[in-house]
């Protein structure tokens, strides 16, 4: 089957080039990973090893020339990476969410003590009202601190009571509890027990996770929330402390979404800077220092922008280093089965959209290639250079097809050895249709082309 056929091109260049744009990618994550690891003291020589043999592996197989599987690989270890990343961040807001539980707890039987000194109308410590204010947001130190001052005044309170008999129930359940040996921290479950503000409680949860989400990823940065928390735990009135505590939140969610739209905006300025360090013109490398501005300032003002700017550059250079390519593969590809390929015939073809090409010792017949544009899909078939329509130029014309049939099978053949792909997607069989008549001089590069059917320049046609 060799009538005119509409073949598509893949060469070898433009996977390799699709190739390195993932191993970039698979950098660029690595080295995300690592920052983001070390930032949570979650890094280890091992793991570096690790991952530093996978992308060795990657590049092996590039240059083993198994792009297929580099593609893959890269897909899944960009992936395997994320994947570690946010393991690593789950773990540390789940850490910090456990740290301001066990804080909320010790506020919370600093509030029980002081409820029961109340009933009791006994002098509320300093120390304890200052534990109840400042426990949610207290460091590590303070916070063991405020644990053994917190153990002292309930033994105090306790040994104080005249007889155990003489003790109201609240206070043989806290004096059974610390002859028990229970620690402090479980006060709070004692205390939910009670008659207390489920709602509240259920909102001082909510505010913990968001501050522990807060604090895991962004640190030192975050303290304006913290501050605002602990301002929050001195109010006196229950119900102004309700209400700033749903203001903080609404604020602390719009934070969060803000940071989340601003991460993915940055990945994806990332994902663009990977795709630009493959191409070599000057406007794609000013651009991606651009972007590895923006990113390292964790500016997205100019985001989409951007990338928007980087889409169209790599629309068009990749368009035209594959047009090339594919010219280029398939004029080599008909030289080594012998046709007359001269050295401006690729610029002339990408100019005029169309090219003849024919063996120097055969008269009557060549081959006309059109494609348009990046010259993803091409136009193939035998043309004769004769006008006679007699039987005999019908015979010749059929075994000239016949020729080209095997031909044509040798230039696949040769086109997928040296990398290229070329996948036929439309062909007629051979004699189905007469032979298109051309003009020879349409074989020498830069001059008018005509034909007698009078097809327009740059359109494909059966």
């Amino acid at each position: 089957m060799s009538g005119p056929k509409v073949v598509r091109i893949v060469t070898k260049q433009e996977v390799m080039a699709i190739c390195r744009g993932r191993i970039d990618a698979v950098q660029d994550a690595i080295a995300q990973w690592r920052k983001y690891a070390s930032n949570h003291d979650a890094l280890n020589s091992e793991e570096e090893k690790t991952v530093e043999k996978r992308l060795l592996s990657i590049v092996k197989m590039f240059e083993r020339e198994q792009f297929l599987d580099v593609q893959k690989q890269c897909t899944a270890e960009i992936a395997a990476l994320q994947a570690e990343m946010s393991r690593i961040r789950d773990e540390a807001i789940a850490k910090a969410e456990l740290e301001r539980s066990m804080r909320r707890r010790l506020q919370y039987s600093a509030e029980t003590l002081i409820k029961t000194f109340e009933a009791s109308q006994r002098q509320i410590p300093k120390e304890l009202s200052n534990i109840a204010s400042t426990a949610i947001t207290a460091n590590e130190t303070d916070l063991a601190t405020m644990n053994s001052t917190l153990s002292r005044i309930l033994i105090e309170y306790t040994l104080n009571s005249i007889e155990n008999q003489d003790m109201t129930p609240l206070q043989k359940e806290l004096s059974k509890k610390l002859s028990e040996g229970e620690k402090l921290q479980t006060l709070a479950d004692w205390k939910m027990r009670q008659e207390v503000d489920v709602k509240a409680i259920e909102t001082d949860r909510r505010l913990d996770r968001l501050l522990a989400e807060i604090e895991a990823i962004e640190g030192e940065s975050a303290q304006p929330f913290f501050t605002r928390a602990t301002l929050i735990a001195q109010e006196l009135s229950s119900s102004r402390r309700s209400l700033l505590t749903d203001s903080l939140i609404l604020d602390l969610v719009a934070h969060s979404n803000e940071r989340k739209t601003k991460e993915l905006a940055i990945a994806s300025m990332r994902e663009m800077r990977s795709e630009l360090h493959r191409l070599t013109s000057q406007p794609a490398k000013d651009l991606e220092v651009m972007l590895t501005k923006a990113i390292d300032s964790n500016d997205i003002s100019s985001g989409k922008l951007l990338r928007d700017k980087g889409v169209a550059l790599l629309k068009e250079e990749t368009k035209a280093m594959a047009g090339v390519s594919r010219r280029e593969a398939i004029l080599k590809g008909l030289s080594e089965l012998g046709y007359e390929v001269r050295e401006n015939m690729a610029t002339a073809w990408a100019e005029d959209g169309r090219i003849v090409v024919r063996k120097p010792n055969e008269k009557g017949y060549g081959v006309e290639l059109g494609a348009v544009e990046d010259a993803e899909r091409m136009q193939v078939q035998l043309v004769s250079f004769e006008q006679a329509n007699d039987a005999s130029k019908v015979s010749r014309d059929l075994d000239r097809e016949t020729i080209w049939c095997a031909e044509f099978s040798r230039l696949k053949s040769l086109l997928e050895k040296s990398g290229t792909a070329l996948h036929i997607e439309k062909a007629l069989p051979v004699g189905s249709k007469p032979l298109k008549q051309v003009q020879e001089s349409s074989t020498i590069p830069g001059r008018e082309r005509r034909s007698k059917d009078s097809a327009p320049k740059r359109k494909m046609h059966d």
